[in-house]
Parts: C-alpha cells; structure tokens; sequence
C-alpha cells in the first residue's frame, strides 16, 4: 500500500516490485500502467517489443492512438490505463486541460451533436 501510494504521489518513481523494468519511455510507460492497475509482477517488455516492432520507439510517439490501437498490441485493460496515463502525461505538461484531448469514443449525427459542453457556472448543479 506505501509503494502505491509513493507512486501516486509520485509517479515518475521507477517500480522495483515490477519485472523487466525497460529504461525506454514506452517501458517505464508499460510499467506505470501495469503497476496502477494492479499488476505488479505482470512483464511487459513483450508489448514493449510489439511496439518497438512497428517503429514506436517513445511514448510521445502512443501519445495519439486511441485505446483500440493500443490493444492490437497489448491487452484492452493494460491499453486502456496506458492510454489514460498519457492524458494524465499531457495535463502535467499543459498545466490543465486547456489544450488535452481527453475523451476519444465514435460519434454519431451532425456536427451540433459532437460538441460538449463544460458548465462552469457556481450557479448551475
């Protein structure tokens, strides 16, 4: 429970309970998933090496692949928290979400219905 928590605290801590810790971003980025989803000992150095067999050498470079491209590579849930860890990467870089694309989903019907809306307004429950 301490280690989970020193990482959420800190999470560029490098995982020691973790197998084949890679020092490339991909691998730190396949740890750091894996471990926050619970899977301390699970190794994903074979995912890193899916990746790297398609020229993906950095995790900036996964930065715009969506949770269904992840998991071509990797399984769905470790794609899904991968992908999740790199918006989390992309709000510390942009200090907020001013300029994060956080959602990613198929959308239906015209270009009104596309649009979200984020009511800020104290007022509004």
């Amino acid at each position: 429970r301490a280690y989970q928590e020193r990482t959420i605290l800190d999470p560029s801590a490098s995982s020691t309970r973790g197998l084949n810790v890679s020092g490339t971003s991909i691998g730190k980025l396949l740890r750091r998933a894996a471990d926050s989803i619970g899977r301390f000992d699970f190794d994903v150095s074979k995912f890193e090496a899916k990746l790297d067999e398609d020229w993906y050498n950095d995790a900036s470079e996964l930065r715009n692949l969506d949770v269904e491209v992840l998991s071509k590579y990797m399984p769905r849930r470790l794609a899904e928290e991968v992908h999740n860890q790199l918006v989390l990467d992309q709000l510390d870089r942009t200090e907020g979400i001013r300029s994060s694309h956080i959602a990613s989903g198929v959308y239906e019907g015209d270009e009104e219905e596309r649009m979200v809306s984020w009511n800020l307004d104290e007022h509004s429950v």
